[in-house]
């Protein structure tokens, strides 16, 4: 149940049930005064029965009566009033005064004297009855008893008491069974929460508070726990991205050590003996100078385009390109250098359609894997670069053991396969080739010094900024191939 809807219903509760309480003990204590009022009523008629019996005497009224008027004091006490009058008015005994009197001013008015002559009245405090005294036909004498109900007073006073105390306890009881459902459903998940919340403000070890009602509160503490967890993540990929940035000035710092110390060792002979150098030795010391430089020349471009393409405010702008044409111009100047490193170079151009792309960078893609390709290939091994749409057949020069995952993987869009055949990458290494400055060689060899480690890295970026995707595939015997897939493109509307 929701919140809202809970606390309506509690102040519907809470206003209403006194009242249907209220109204519950005072039918039940009306039910009980109407059987506790018949049961006076009966009471107090036997107990008028017997005094009429008495007053009913016409010489009670008589002017100068020789009767005693003791027995009618003995039917009167503090509880019983009798008052008797002459049909003229005049009050000729009252237990009130405990005399009888003939004074003119103790006179009752006719319309006063008659009026409910034969009614009896109940009132809370007294039962009254007022009767006449009849004697051949004639009125010689009125008499009026009140009889107090005091036993009526003390039951309704009693009864007061427990009605009054029986809502003041329904009230307590009413009042801390809503404090303790407003504790168990507001304060208390409110409570946790703020204590969650500070800790983890504080950094602190978060309390365990379960809450698993579908209410506001619930949706609250959902909220609470995706946003914790979207900020720990942040806090983790900031945490990431700092180690990868030490790691990567640890890195710079160590490839750039290496050849500054070659420059400057080559350079300082070039000056220091440069009289006793032949002139064999002088072109190449001249050369391992320029090659160093042009290492870190290119070291310092990777570096700046990695961290241009892995800045998030950086945007890639797509064109769109006839797909022929293009891979055709990127695929210029590779057949030489492969063979000028003494090996085989296979190319395929078979694709069709149009696709959006950024030609800067899928130059910078192309020569990334041809020189990561040539630079690992084996001595006189076969090195190939291929464009091929999801339309047309694969080339015979890939591995046979790619073709199933190839067929599968290039669905609606264009293949860039770029194969040498080399050193195997172990599957288990396959997904860190990605990562930047990650070699497979981590002794750093010869050749390997060559290469700054980014290159797979900033092929990859460029790749995902293409909304393309990149893998790996790799065998012992064989060798590795890197395969970038792109979207392909229709009268300007995306194929599917």
């Amino acid at each position: 149940m929701k919140i809202k809807t809970w606390l309506i219903l509690s102040y519907l509760f809470v206003i209403l049930f006194p009242i249907i309480a209220a109204y519950g003990l005072y039918s039940m204590i009306s039910q009980y005064d109407e059987k506790q009022g018949l049961l006076d009523f009966l009471t107090m008629s036997n107990q008028i029965s017997k005094i009429d019996v008495v007053l009913q005497n016409p010489e009670l009224y008589k002017f100068k009566s020789p009767v005693s008027y003791k027995e009618v004091d003995a039917l009167a006490n503090d509880k019983v009033k009798i008052t008797l009058y002459r049909p003229d008015g005049l009050l000729v005994y009252s237990s009130s005064q405990n005399q009888w009197s003939m004074s003119g001013i103790n006179r009752m008015d006719h319309e006063r004297l008659y009026k409910d002559l034969y009614s009896d009245k109940i009132s809370y405090y007294s039962y009254t009855v007022k009767r006449p005294v009849v004697k051949r036909g004639e009125i010689v004498g009125i008499y009026e008893v009140v009889i107090a109900r005091e036993q009526w007073l003390k039951g309704v006073q009693n009864r007061t008491v427990f009605v009054v105390s029986i809502f003041i306890l329904f009230n307590l009881i009413l009042f801390g069974t809503v404090l303790y459902f407003l504790n168990q459903r507001l304060n208390r998940p409110l409570n946790g929460l703020m204590k969650q919340m500070t800790a983890f403000a504080n950094k602190k070890t978060i309390p365990n508070v379960e809450y698993n009602r579908n209410d506001e509160i619930g949706k609250l503490f959902h909220h609470f726990i995706e946003m914790r967890e979207q900020i720990d993540q942040a806090g983790k990929r900031v945490e990431q991205e700092q180690r990868e940035k030490e790691y990567i000035i640890a890195s710079i710092s160590h490839d750039l050590k290496t050849p500054l110390t070659s420059i400057r060792a080559y350079n300082e002979s070039l000056f220091q003996d440069y009289q006793i150098l032949s002139q064999k030795e002088k072109e190449e010391y001249s050369k391992i100078i320029f090659e160093k430089i042009d290492y870190m020349k290119q070291m310092i471009d990777d570096l700046t385009t990695y961290t241009l393409l892995q800045s998030p405010q950086y945007h890639v702008d797509l064109v769109r390109v006839e797909g022929e044409e293009f891979f055709d111009m990127l695929s210029s100047g590779y057949e030489e250098c492969v063979e000028q490193k003494g090996c085989i170079f296979h190319y395929t151009l078979n694709l069709a359609g149009e696709y959006d792309v950024n030609a800067k960078q899928m130059i910078r893609l192309v020569d990334n894997l041809m020189s990561n390709a040539m630079r690992h290939v084996k001595e006189k091994g076969h090195v190939g670069l291929g464009f091929i749409s999801d339309d047309k057949p694969l080339p015979q020069w890939i591995f046979k053991d790619f073709y199933d995952e190839l067929n599968e993987w290039r669905k609606n869009g264009v293949l860039i396969i770029v194969q040498n055949e080399g050193e195997g990458v172990p599957k288990e290494r396959i997904d860190e080739m990605f990562k930047p400055f990650v070699q497979l060689n981590e002794a750093r060899t010869k050749q390997a010094t060559s290469s700054s480690g980014l290159g797979l890295s900033i092929a990859k970026m460029i790749i995902d900024k293409h909304n393309g995707k990149i893998k790996m595939l790799s065998n012992e015997t064989d060798g590795t191939a890197i395969i970038c897939w792109i979207k392909k493109q229709k009268g300007g509307v995306d194929v599917n």
